[in-house]
C-alpha cells in the first residue's frame, strides 16, 4: 500500500489466459518471480497488505507519480538470521538485539523532517529508508545498519515541519499556542502539506466572516451554523453514546475476533449502532438533528484534546459536516 513516497506505486496489466486458471484458481494476486514489483513496494511477505485497484483515475495518478518521481527500485540485501534452534534463549536474544537496533521512531521523524524540506535529498532518503527497513526487521534478521554519522547529524538538525503542531498537539500544547510551536517548528515551506495548508487558509477571502488565515478557531467555525442556539444536554448524550459505542466494540471484538478482518460485517454492525446513536441524540435535541450537530461541533472543536469524541463525531455526522463546510465556503466567498 503506497504510504511513504510517490515511487511506491506500481502499474501492471493483469494478464488472463484460459490455461492459467488451471493452476491459479484462487482469489490471490499472482506476481511473476521475474517482476520487481515486490521490491518497489518493499514487501517481504510477512503479513504485508497490498492495495490493488483498477480505477482509471488512480491508475493515471500512479503513472504520473512514477514518471514525475523518476523513481528507481530501492534494492538492497536485507539479510536473514543464521539458523539456530527456536527456543526461549534464542527468542530473548532476538528481542534484546531488536531493542539495541530500535531506531524506528527516530528514523520516522527524520523521514518526516526530510520530506518536509523544499528540496529533499533523495539519496539521503534512500539511505534512511534502508536503515529503517533493517531496524523494522531486526528482531527476525538480527542485523541492522547505521546511518553515516555526518548524515544523521544533518538529519538531527532539521526542524520539524510547520504542520507538526496539528498532528501532535496535546492538552498542554494545543496547536493554537503560537509561542510554544514557533520555537519548536520551522516556518511553512513549499512542501506538499504546507502548500495544501496555504490552499485551505486562502480558501476564504480575508474580508469574509470566516477569517481563515488569522482565526485559530477555523475548524470549529467552518463546521457550525452560527444561527443555531445551544441545546442543554445534547453534548452529554453524545459523549455517553461515544463511550458506550467504544465499550461495546471492545466486547464485540473479544467475543468475535474474526470481525477485525471481516470489514463488511463489521461495517453493517457499525452502521446499526450509529443509527441508534443518531436517534438517541435526536430525541435529546427534540427532533432537530441539525441543531444537535451544531451544538456538538461547537463543544468538540473548541478543545483540541477531544480526539476520541471527534472520531465518533465524524462517523455520525461526516456527511452533514461536508455539506456545512461547502455551504460556509460558498457563502463566505459570495
Amino acid at each position: 500500500s503506497p504510504h511513504m513516497y510517490t515511487s511506491e506505486h506500481c502499474v501492471r496489466i493483469n494478464v488472463q489466459r484460459r490455461h492459467i486458471f488451471d493452476f491459479m484458481d484462487t482469489d490471490a494476486v499472482y506476481i511473476s518471480i521475474w517482476d520487481l514489483l515486490f521490491r518497489q513496494l518493499q514487501a517481504d511477505y510477512d503479513g504485508d497488505i497490498a492495495l490493488v485497484v483498477d480505477d482509471p483515475n488512480l491508475v493515471q495518478t500512479a503513472e504520473h507519480c512514477i514518471k514525475d518521481a523518476d523513481a528507481g527500485v530501492l534494492y538492497y540485501d536485507a539479510q536473514k538470521a543464521k539458523k539456530k534452534p527456536l527456543n526461549a534463549d534464542s527468542i530473548v536474544e532476538a528481542i534484546f538485539a531488536a531493542s539495541d537496533f530500535n531506531k524506528i521512531g527516530i528514523y520516522s521523524i527524520y523521514a518526516v523532517k526530510l520530506l518536509a524540506t523544499d528540496n529533499p535529498n533523495m539519496k539521503v532518503l534512500a539511505s534512511l529508508a534502508a536503515s529503517q527497513n533493517f531496524a523494522i526487521d531486526s528482531c527476525k534478521t538480527l542485523a541492522a545498519i547505521e546511518l553515516p554519522k555526518g548524515m544523521e547529524k544533518m538529519l538531527r538538525k532539521l526542524d520539524k515541519p510547520y504542520w507538526w503542531r496539528f498532528a501532535h498537539q496535546t492538552q498542554d500544547h494545543p496547536y493554537t499556542e503560537e509561542e510554544y510551536w514557533s520555537k519548536e517548528l520551522s516556518q511553512p515551506g513549499s512542501g506538499a502539506v504546507d502548500r495544501l495548508g496555504k490552499i485551505v487558509r486562502n480558501a476564504v477571502p480575508a474580508k469574509a466572516e470566516l477569517d481563515v488565515a488569522a482565526n485559530p478557531n477555523l475548524w470549529a467555525r467552518m463546521v457550525m451554523d452560527p444561527r443555531r442556539k445551544t441545546i442543554v444536554g445534547v453534548v452529554d448524550v453524545f459523549k455517553d453514546c461515544a463511550r458506550r459505542n467504544a465499550a461495546e466494540w471492545d466486547e464485540i471484538f473479544r467475543k468475535r475476533p474474526e470481525l477485525r478482518e471481516d470489514w463488511e460485517m463489521a461495517a453493517d454492525i457499525s452502521e446499526k449502532k450509529l443509527e441508534k446513536a443518531r436517534k438517541e441524540i435526536a430525541v435529546a435535541a427534540k427532533g432537530d438533528i441539525m441543531a444537535a450537530y451544531d451544538v456538538i461541533a461547537r463543544g468538540l472543536f473548541k478543545y483540541p484534546q477531544e480526539a476520541t469524541f471527534k472520531r465518533f463525531f465524524w462517523s455520525l455526522f461526516g456527511d452533514l459536516a461536508a455539506e456545512v463546510i461547502t455551504e460556509n465556503l460558498l457563502n463566505a466567498a459570495a
